[in-house]
């Protein structure tokens, strides 16, 4: 048997859902409460952190002795509740009850009817809007405001990120290692790992707080919010990658490289140094993120290259338009589509520049 003073019952909780959040916020803020979740289903995510507040009871067709059950939509577990909760059952003033949650709007045709019960003590509408339509679906009176709940507290989330091609060499599995760490001593992160799909098997991705960013150029905007980046490398020329963080003030996690030595790069001044034996002590350091300035390195061209004047120019307002003259026609990897034989299209002066050296295109007009 089931037995706490409240309970709240939703069929199938998902991985992630609205429905869901509300069951979430609801037990977190009256988790003092004697109060418990009943489902027939729940999916592994939502039951650890359920757990971490109340009782989960995956439910097996048992009685149940509660004061108060807050159902939603599925109306089938009422005939396991106490019959000296139902509605007809109950005086004028009784505090229990059973109350039926109204999340969707049942009168759109995709929700289908509201599903009604005479135990039902009553509905909760969680709008004022919900409850103007609420003559629309049903004929009950029994109905009542209540809205979602939803309590906000500032959290210390560390944000990482690594913007790298993940080969082998680039150390997934100490990154891996990091994160499960920091998963362990209860530190709250998201980690942004920027690279190409062919990485995906990377160990790193198996932490759910990894998050895959596909590969782009620029970087600079996930490096602005980062606390740390992290590229722990068994080798590196000169990473660019460790290099901006610094520019941006960025610290680094990583292996300690010899060249780190002549850029200044040092242990607890503006990089923590990383290996297997120390990940626990790495990822303790890693809540209280690094302040420092990093003097800008030279790099030697400016006295390799011969003077001159660039006579470069880009007008990417100037359109030229081709006609293909490839008898199989012509993939265009960078517009991604086909053009076949006598098709014309529109580039810019550069692609179109690009094209023609190809030999499969002529111009039509524009240049």
């Amino acid at each position: 048997m089931i037995k706490h003073k409240n309970i709240v019952y939703v069929r199938d909780i998902a991985p992630i859902g609205g429905v869901e959040t509300y069951v979430y916020e609801l037990i977190k803020k009256y988790k003092d409460l004697d109060i418990a979740v009943v489902c027939r289903t729940i999916a592994p995510n939502q039951k650890r952190r359920l757990q971490e507040m109340c009782k989960v009871y995956e439910f097996r067709n048992e009685p149940i002795d509660c004061d108060v059950a807050i159902i939603n939509w599925d109306t089938s577990i009422i005939d396991y509740l106490p019959k000296e909760i139902y509605r007809e059952n109950l005086k004028e003033g009784d505090p229990r009850g059973i109350y039926q949650g109204v999340h969707a709007d049942y009168t759109h045709p995709a929700m289908g009817p509201l599903p009604q019960d005479d135990r039902i003590k009553e509905y909760l509408c969680i709008t004022k809007e919900q409850m103007d339509k609420w003559p629309l679906m049903t004929d009950s009176t029994n109905v009542r405001l209540c809205r979602n709940p939803l309590e906000i507290k500032d959290e210390d989330t560390l944000v990482i990120v690594s913007p790298t091609r993940l080969t082998k060499q680039k150390g997934g599995d100490l990154m891996l290692q990091i994160a499960n760490e920091l998963d362990k001593q209860g530190t709250k992160f998201i980690w942004f790992v920027i690279t190409t799909d062919e990485y995906l098997d990377n160990p790193i991705f198996r932490n759910n707080n990894v998050i895959w960013i596909r590969n782009r150029l620029d970087v600079s905007g996930f490096l602005k919010l980062a606390d740390w980046v992290v590229l722990p490398s068994e080798c590196e020329g000169d990473s660019y990658t460790i290099k901006e963080a610094l520019y941006r003030g960025v610290p680094i996690v990583a292996r300690h490289l010899k060249y780190f030595d002549e850029y200044n790069i040092k242990d607890g001044k503006n990089a923590l140094f990383v290996d297997d034996s120390n990940v626990s002590k790495v990822a303790k350091r890693m809540k209280k993120r690094l302040k420092f300035t990093f003097q800008h390195i030279e790099d030697g061209y400016k006295e390799l290259f011969i003077p001159s004047k660039s006579h470069y120019k880009k007008d990417k307002e100037k359109k030229v338009r081709l006609k293909c003259t490839a008898f199989l026609g012509f993939d265009l990897i960078d517009e991604n589509k086909h053009m076949n034989l006598n098709d014309e299209d529109t580039f810019t002066e550069e692609r179109a520049e690009e094209l023609l050296r190809f030999r499969c295109f002529e111009v039509v007009e524009g240049k």
